[in-house]
């Protein structure tokens, strides 16, 4: 029995995180869950659209900035990837978040790795800093 409260107590953190809606409008809720169902479904260029009108409401929402780095990444388009990661970590205290943004940093960069060098120069310039 106090096994189970035990278990209760360390699954209702993360349950609560979990279930914590991007937003606490509606409207951006409901872009953000047809993005993500889009984005399942390799619609990127759909789920970047209804990601980026949810950033027109909220474009403090730093979930949102990655949620948008994640539709980039999938497409393949590393350089903003970075970008809207890096965004999404300049408007977030969150260590979580912050986190999951650096691992998706960690995702493109390496994907440049294994590209040429010229298809992959706005990355290296970003992360470098050079022109």
């Amino acid at each position: 029995m106090v096994s189970l409260v035990f278990l209760a107590s360390c699954t209702t953190t993360a349950t609560r995180q979990e279930r914590q809606p991007i937003s606490d409008q509606a409207a951006v809720v409901n872009w953000v869950d047809s993005a993500r169902y889009l984005r399942e479904r390799k619609q990127f260029d759909q789920a970047a659209v209804k990601l980026e009108r949810a950033l027109r409401v909220e474009p403090g929402n730093a979930s949102l900035w990655h949620e948008l780095a994640r539709v980039h990444l999938d497409q393949g388009n590393l350089d903003q990837a970075i970008q809207f990661a890096n965004k999404s970590n300049a408007l977030t205290r969150d260590d979580d978040l912050k986190t999951s943004n650096r691992r998706l940093v960690n995702a493109a960069q390496s994907r440049c790795i294994s590209r040429s060098f010229s298809s992959c120069r706005k990355v290296i310039q970003h992360q470098y800093g050079r022109p």
